[in-house]
């Protein structure tokens, strides 16, 4: 087995990146002539939204008043 030399590109999102992509933006960069293009499909959206929601009402006050 003959192995092809390999090239790497490792990139670091930033957390103001990471929030963008999960609200549906598109993050684009170029890289020696290749215009790359990442973005969430839209279960990951849906998905990031929807565990925000969870936790932001679980850190709600519970009433002792009835309903």
């Amino acid at each position: 087995m003959r192995l092809r030399n390999m090239n790497e590109i490792r990139l670091a999102l930033s957390m103001e990146a990471m929030h963008a992509m999960a609200a549906g933006d598109e993050l684009v960069f170029d890289i020696d002539g290749l215009r790359v293009f990442m973005r969430c499909d839209d279960f990951a959206v849906a998905s990031f939204q929807t565990q925000i929601q969870r936790a932001l009402l679980h850190m709600l006050p519970v009433s002792d008043l009835p309903n």
